[in-house]
């Protein structure tokens, strides 16, 4: 019999007459996941869909070919599940608690939700008409005041501007998890001032009266779900907002998920 497998289906069906080949494969990933790859020799067609059970490991996916005589070559990926400890995350080797991405890109904003759309009203001859803002043409003088001058100067570098360019952050954390409930989804919508895994952040504004950092803060999306084997895969992202500009009661806080989020 080959090594690590049985003659019994868990699933009460038929036992698989099929036999392994040399051939295996498998991977452990950053996030904790361990899948293996067994190829069996089946005689009949019939026999296909019959699957070898592997003791810690439940068949996720199959795939076949014909070889030749009537023979086929059956292809069956197994992933790992929960060890003896039940801990709630799926986790093969020490210390892996899932993986830990920060993203940035960028995007374009409406220039009257620049963070200091105040000060560029005020020095480039900014106004709002009808809820747009514009700035007008001509010319910015050159000893530093504000405002418009028929003299020499600088054109307005504002005239026409709409739009601008602003930086965006998302952080993404990739892990396994044997049970999943409803109140997974509770912090969804919500803020945090610290992310899982330790993972830096950039910095806040200071407070002019406190002289203390106000920390920035990142709104938690609902958390994306596959079920692999009996165990679920968890994408949960982090989008860090706006440096100002956000009222305090606009998003309502929440704690940050543990390294282990057994805590959901």
């Amino acid at each position: 019999m080959a090594r690590g497998s049985s003659a019994d289906s868990r699933s009460g069906g038929p036992a698989s007459p099929n036999i392994e080949m040399f051939g295996e494969s498998g991977e452990i990933n950053n996030a904790g996941k361990a899948k293996i790859r067994k190829k069996f020799f089946v005689q009949n067609i019939q026999d296909v869909p019959k699957v070898k059970q592997i003791e810690g490991y439940t068949p996720v996916s199959l795939t076949y070919n014909q070889i030749g005589g009537g023979a086929y070559e059956q292809n069956v990926e197994y992933a790992a599940q929960l060890g003896a400890q039940d801990t709630g995350v799926v986790q093969v080797l020490a210390g892996l608690t899932g993986t830990f991405e920060m993203f940035t890109n960028y995007e374009t904003r409406p220039i009257a939700l620049h963070p200091n759309i105040l000060t560029l009203l005020k020095e480039y001859a900014g106004q709002v008409v009808n809820g747009v803002v514009q700035f007008a043409g001509g010319i910015i003088q050159k000893d530093g005041g504000s405002g418009l001058s028929g003299g020499e100067g600088e054109r307005n570098p504002m005239f026409g501007v709409t739009s601008y360019k602003a930086i965006t952050m998302t952080f993404r954390h990739t892990y396994y998890q044997k049970n999943v409930g409803a109140s997974i989804y509770d912090r969804a919508g919500r803020t945090v001032t610290s992310l899982p895994g330790g993972f830096p952040t950039p910095k806040g504004e200071i407070d002019e009266e406190t002289k203390e950092e106000i920390k920035r803060r990142w709104l938690m999306l609902m958390p994306a779900l596959t079920k692999e084997g009996n165990s679920f895969r968890i994408v949960q992202e982090y989008v860090l907002l706006d440096l100002s500009g956000l009222a305090e009661n606009l998003y309502e806080p929440t704690t940050t998920p543990g390294d282990t989020v057994n805590n959901f």
